[in-house]
């Protein structure tokens, strides 16, 4: 590669994690950006390592066949922003004569804790990929490509409408893992409600007696009618409707 390029690469390198907020944009994203899974989230430069974050592919010597191939980006980006902000990033490291370092063309999985600490990874989510646009977009405003109303604009959005709103909700694995646990927490929390409005008075007392017979706490509580829609029950961090 040519010493241009290898500027182009730096540049990309430097706003990577900036550059994320593009080209990763949904919280589905940072599933596939996992140390340890192949995944690219070294933020250097190899000719084969698959866990690199950029790749010159060597499959060919012929000069046309050079090209650089930036491996994080997703299906899920705007085509035209992300390829926008990359060629940003590419020319603010040219324009800045930004140095990619030494290639990382060791195999990422027999490296020590201490020789990983020196390379930089990609951000572990959207909300942290959105906090680095934030303090790192003034690349993004040369030449009124992106405008900072643009920019501003689609991290209030992204944080409003996708991550607060995963956020406030319970996602299905977690419902799979802790349904039983939160059911028997709020069931102990509604007693007196129970109590209140049941005829029995000790509601508990059967939740029991069906437990005992192998019957789960959510199904108990089903069976007695408890969770009937006019029963809006809230307990911390969870909402049994």
């Amino acid at each position: 590669m040519s010493e241009t390029a290898m500027y182009f690469v730096g540049g990309i390198l430097r706003h990577s994690r900036a550059l994320s907020a593009f080209t990763n944009p949904t919280t589905n994203s940072y599933r596939r950006l996992v140390p340890g899974f192949e995944a690219p989230v070294n933020l250097a430069y190899s000719q084969r390592n698959r866990s690199a974050a950029l790749r010159f592919p060597m499959y060919s010597m012929s000069p046309k066949a050079k090209r650089i191939e930036v491996r994080y980006p997703d299906c899920t980006c705007n085509p035209y922003l992300s390829f926008s902000a990359l060629l940003m990033a590419g020319l603010d490291g040219v324009q800045n004569r930004i140095d990619p370092g030494d290639p990382l063309d060791k195999d990422i999985y027999d490296l020590s804790p201490e020789e990983l600490v020196g390379v930089p990874v990609m951000p572990g989510s959207l909300d942290e990929a959105l906090n680095e646009l934030e303090s790192d977009y003034e690349f993004l405003l040369k030449g009124d490509v992106f405008t900072e109303d643009v920019i501003k604009t689609w991290i209030w959005y992204k944080r409003e409408n996708e991550i607060n709103a995963l956020r406030l909700r319970p996602h299905p694995w977690e419902f799979a893992m802790y349904y039983d646990l939160e059911m028997g927490m709020a069931t102990i929390g509604m007693k007196n409600l129970l109590q209140s409005k049941w005829p029995n008075p000790d509601p508990l007392g059967d939740i029991r007696k069906d437990k005992s017979e192998g019957i789960t706490v959510a199904q108990a509580l089903i069976k007695m009618g408890a969770l009937r829609s006019e029963y809006r029950l809230y307990h911390t961090g969870f909402r049994v409707i």
